[in-house]
């Protein structure tokens, strides 16, 4: 199995989207809403992204950047969006079931496709350079 190592960087967490990923996601669907609530909703995500890295066992602040999650985020806005009843097109519900596997799916890549320091040690080494392959698995 073929793997790219990188340094690990140890920093706080900083979330990969704010207020304006949600407005621009908002103007794509010629919709609005207040800055405050932009910026909830995008704490709304981010919390969960974080909660779903954490249910792994593993600590998304040990990860070489947050950006590595920013399409994660985005596919999680669009769910948050739905669930709020701020979709494209007139299927509210079916946009809400594919937004979640889609949200699913690419927090599940992201979270596996990286290099991980799982021993605090500071360094990338032996199996930590090669990915974990973890699922969260949605049920359709």
């Amino acid at each position: 199995m073929a793997s790219q190592p990188a340094a690990v960087v140890r920093q706080r967490w900083l979330s990969p989207i704010g207020a304006g990923d949600v407005r621009a996601i908002l103007a794509e669907m010629n919709t609005a809403r207040s800055e405050q609530w932009c910026a909830d909703l995008a704490a709304m995500v981010d919390a969960e992204i974080r909660g779903k890295v954490e249910a792994t066992g593993r600590r998304p602040w040990a990860y070489l950047s947050p950006m590595a999650f920013v399409s994660a985020a985005r596919q999680g806005i669009r769910y948050e969006l739905s669930r709020r009843g701020i979709a494209h097109g007139a299927q509210i519900y079916e946009a809400q079931r594919e937004l979640r596997f889609a949200f699913d799916d690419s927090l599940s890549s992201v979270i596996g496709a990286l290099a991980y320091d799982k021993d605090a040690d500071g360094a990338i080494s032996g199996a930590e350079g090669r990915p974990m392959f973890s699922t969260i698995q949605a049920v359709r």
